[in-house]
């Protein structure tokens, strides 16, 4: 006994835009391999406002690469205080794609003005 597999109307379609799908992404793949300038890592940080919580005060930190190539094992110091009250703390990001941010957050044990805040790069590697 022989059965024939005939399609129906719905699986062209659900084939022809899968189709169209998978060729449109390979094309903007093949693209941004070309035509994308290969820009080393740009990291740039901010921060936020400093949140109360019970027994330290937190802040919010966000990394943000700006070029092309991924940076690995970055580290961020951050300093608040100033003399007596100065207080350091580190924040590491394992892995940041190009174009892309990583949010984390930070502790303090005193309440700082969000004014004598310093933030910047210490390293991070190219894979």
């Amino acid at each position: 006994m022989k059965t024939e597999n005939k399609k129906n109307w719905l699986e062209w379609v659900v084939l022809f835009i899968s189709g169209i799908l998978v060729l449109f992404t390979l094309g903007f793949l093949v693209y941004e391999m070309i035509f994308e300038e290969q820009t080393s890592p740009d990291i740039v940080v901010t921060y936020g406002r400093m949140e109360n919580k019970s027994g330290y005060t937190a802040l919010p930190v966000k990394a943000t690469n700006n070029g092309a190539e991924t940076a690995e094992n970055l580290r961020i110091e951050i300093i608040a205080g100033s003399a007596k009250t100065e207080e350091k703390a580190n924040l590491d990001f394992d892995y940041l794609p190009g174009k892309s941010s990583a949010t984390g957050w930070v502790t303090f044990k005193y309440n700082q003005n969000p004014k004598t805040i310093q933030v910047h790069v210490l390293g991070y590697s190219i894979p």
